[in-house]
């Protein structure tokens, strides 16, 4: 993250970024991923956010938005772990899903990559579900 503090990117996420767990279906399994992504219309900002978190693999997707064409920066995995413990003391309006992806992610850890999904998993990906809801925003 050289160049880029980590109050700034927590800011960033803050305001135009989503962290949760997906839930990927397989043919025969189903997995729980933890992710982030930040969406913006400016590709040079996306373009340095690629360049100061390669360390984490991130996916550059361009889609076209209401009225303009809007970037992603999309990284996954329990690799995130790192980079959410440093920017987790500065967020504040994704606090509370941080702490819940470190939360599963540290669970995950402990009982090994191969393990059943407990019960705390899937409440864990169920209340980022809630935290992640668009609720009372007019989108007219």
């Amino acid at each position: 993250m050289k160049g880029l503090t980590s109050a700034y990117l927590a800011g960033l996420i803050d305001g135009e970024g989503s962290i949760g767990i997906m839930k990927a279906k397989r043919k025969n399994s189903t997995n729980l991923i933890p992710y982030l992504i930040i969406t913006n219309t400016d590709k040079n900002l996306i373009d340095q956010l690629n360049l100061a978190l390669k360390e984490y693999h991130p996916q550059i997707i361009s889609k076209q938005g209401w009225k303009k064409i809007c970037y992603q920066i999309r990284m996954q995995g329990q690799q995130l772990r790192g980079l959410f413990m440093r920017i987790q003391p500065y967020l504040i309006i994704k606090k509370r899903h941080c702490e819940e992806v470190i939360g599963f992610i540290n669970h995950r850890i402990f009982l090994g990559t191969h393990h059943l999904y407990t019960n705390s998993d899937w409440t864990s990906f169920q209340t980022l579900r809630i935290l992640n809801q668009r609720t009372g925003r007019n989108y007219k």
